[in-house]
């Protein structure tokens, strides 16, 4: 069975462990990138990247994920910081599924 994981600094990861993800404090980028490397090699089926690390990653996660398999999933998360690339990705998975545009409010 495929399992999830959070990646990102633990104050911003910590309750994904009470719904049975494991989670993988990583305080810098540098670190997250080496996490996420030994995720990609284990059996993940999605990863949940808090997006200021996602963000430094630039497009060497495309250098992580094999075409012929479509897992792990490599996903952004708001890390809780304004504007930020894991809300905008969220929102637009949200829209998606719901079929009409979602608004978050202040």
């Amino acid at each position: 069975m495929l399992r999830i994981g959070v990646i990102g600094k633990r104050e911003k990861i910590s309750a994904f462990a009470a719904v049975g993800f494991d989670v993988f404090p990583a305080e810098n980028a540098d670190h997250a990138w080496e996490v996420l490397e030994d995720m990609v090699a284990k059996d993940y089926g999605v990863i949940f990247v808090t997006d200021d690390h996602y963000t430094k990653f630039g497009s060497d996660i495309s250098l992580l994920k094999c075409d012929e398999m479509p897992t792990p999933a490599i996903v952004p998360i708001p890390a809780g910081q304004g504007e930020s690339i894991g809300m905008a990705q969220l929102t637009r998975y949200i829209e998606r599924a719901v079929g009409s545009d979602v608004e978050f409010g202040e």
